[in-house]
């Protein structure tokens, strides 16, 4: 009798979260339960653990990968071995609630559904506890897609197997255009509004090597993020100017972030290539309030003319939002600290954490003159 439910677990030097991972799933009851364990290329004591668990239960199925192959091939590998009526995906330093899959499970057979998609939890620093409501107010298989992410949602293998479905090989990205991809099969879906997922944000992710923003991982993000925008705007459910300035924004933060200058200065072209190739029809706008420049004037830029370009913008968005901190006074609430203008000029405020730095006083400012009017 085939399993109800295979979960795929890749893990790349895991061992400092694995056991709680391991511990979160087999306190799962919903019977018929496999666990395939794909040991990536990790060289601590994550192999250590897996047998470790794997004798205690059955249950845990363990496949070997060396050397590391990526997360979008371990996962692949992982589907080769599963033989569950629907797939799983589970992050080796991640957690499952209690009846999660049960949960899951029964939603799928009660719909007859190929993907089932739900809420989750994320977890950050001190154990701070955020629930991502997904499914609430949505109506349309474009759910699917909502925050990118494999883990919240069960599949069912016939229907990938049908469709020839395997994770894109990329680093970066890869899951998005899964989901687009599944997207364009026009599954069948049902959602369930409890969470079945706790992510905790981390630096030390072990399911992937990637642990900065390179030239690599920006050119990953490129080519991934104009197929999955070709595919969402031909589908109908977004426009390709919004698509494209959404896409844009995601890369730019990665790319202010980057650490290199050399590959910054080498990646800025992946950029510029990613604006000629996309549509600006409504929002070029909305790109030149995000970066201080047109998207025309973005492409024939040198890599210093725009560096110099959008350190004034920096100066300026920052210099209005001081001002709005000063114009604009609450009684009931304490506005936030900012930093200043001339620590931006003297570098101490970096390229680094300014895009989150507006979008924290761009919503502060927006929600203060609402108040005011």
């Amino acid at each position: 009798m085939e399993p109800k439910l295979s979960v795929i677990v890749p893990v790349y030097n895991g061992e400092k979260y694995l056991r709680m991972c391991l511990i979160s799933l087999l306190k799962q009851a919903l019977s018929g339960l496999e666990i395939i364990i794909v040991n990536n290329g990790s060289q601590d004591e994550s192999q250590k653990i897996i047998d470790e668990y794997a004798k205690e239960d059955s249950r845990i199925r363990q496949v070997s990968q060396y050397p590391n192959v990526g997360p979008a091939q371990g996962r692949n590998i992982g589907l080769s071995y599963a033989n569950g009526e629907y797939i799983a995906f589970c992050d080796c330093d991640d957690e499952i609630p209690v009846g999660a899959y049960e949960m899951l499970y029964q939603k799928a057979k009660e719909t007859d559904s190929d993907i089932i998609v739900a809420d989750y939890e994320e977890i950050t620093g001190d154990r701070d506890i955020r629930y991502h409501s997904i499914c609430t107010g949505k109506k349309n298989a474009y759910v699917i897609c909502e925050m990118g992410a494999l883990w919240n949602k069960i599949y069912k293998r016939s229907f990938l197997e049908r469709n020839g479905l395997k994770i894109p090989d990329y680093i970066g990205d890869e899951d998005l255009l899964f989901l687009a991809l599944v997207l364009q099969k026009s599954p069948t879906f049902a959602m369930l509004d409890k969470s079945v997922y706790r992510y905790y944000t981390r630096a030390d992710n072990c399911s992937s090597q990637m642990k900065t923003f390179t030239y690599a991982v920006i050119r990953a993000n490129q080519m991934v993020r104009l197929q999955y925008d070709e595919i969402i705007s031909s589908l109908g459910y977004e426009a390709a100017d919004v698509r494209a300035f959404y896409s844009f924004r995601y890369m730019f933060r990665k790319w202010c972030q980057m650490s290199s200058k050399a590959e910054q200065e080498e990646a800025f072209r992946l950029l510029q290539e990613f604006v000629e190739l996309s549509d600006w029809k409504k929002t070029a706008g909305r790109f030149k309030s995000l970066v201080g420049a047109r998207p025309d004037e973005f492409s024939c830029s040198t890599y210093e003319e725009f560096i110099n370009l959008y350190h004034t913008h920096c100066i300026n968005v920052i210099s209005e939002l001081e001002e709005t901190k000063r114009n604009i006074h609450v009684k009931s609430e304490k506005p936030p600290e900012i930093q200043t203008a001339d620590m931006f000029r003297q570098g101490k405020l970096g390229f680094r954490c300014i895009l989150g730095y507006f979008a924290e006083w761009y919503g502060y400012k927006m929600k203060r003159i609402k108040e005011v009017r």
